[in-house]
């Protein structure tokens, strides 16, 4: 090589991994009204196959429903990632006021998570809106 010619070449790398073993949400603490008829937390119909008649019985009207997930199954989020990329570039003086530089750049991103016993709250709400019909309990109806 010649002193006209600079060349350089770099190289990364990088990986985590992250658990929060207690990722837990809530679907409240409690039912909150912004201002009608936005409901923070859920709505719960009297007539609802998941409740006992009992129940039923004490909300005519049905119920706002919101509480903390704190102590019931545990979620856990684990997540990982990693990260590479390279450059190669060259520099080099072609005489004068003439230069030339090039450079290739490539990298690439990894990302793994996994949340276990995450609450999917399109299905609560689907479960908290649930009626018996001739062919069995029909959620989200």
């Amino acid at each position: 090589m010649s002193s006209a010619l600079t060349v350089s070449l770099e190289g990364s790398y990088a990986r985590s991994e992250a658990v929060n073993p207690n990722a837990t949400g809530a679907i409240g603490p409690f039912p909150f009204l912004l201002f009608d008829p936005f409901l923070l937390g859920y709505q719960i119909a009297p007539d609802n196959a998941f409740l006992p008649a009992s129940v039923a019985a004490l909300i005519p009207n049905g119920a706002s429903f919101g509480r903390t997930l704190n102590n019931t199954q545990n979620a856990r989020n684990e997540t990982n990632n990693t990260t590479w990329r390279v450059v190669g570039g060259l520099e080099y003086d072609l005489g004068g006021s003439w230069s030339l530089d090039a450079y290739f750049s490539h990298g690439e991103n990894s990302n793994d998570q996994h949340l276990i016993h995450n609450m999917v709250q399109p299905l609560l709400r689907f479960a908290l809106d649930a009626v018996r019909t001739p062919a069995g309990i029909v959620c989200g109806v």
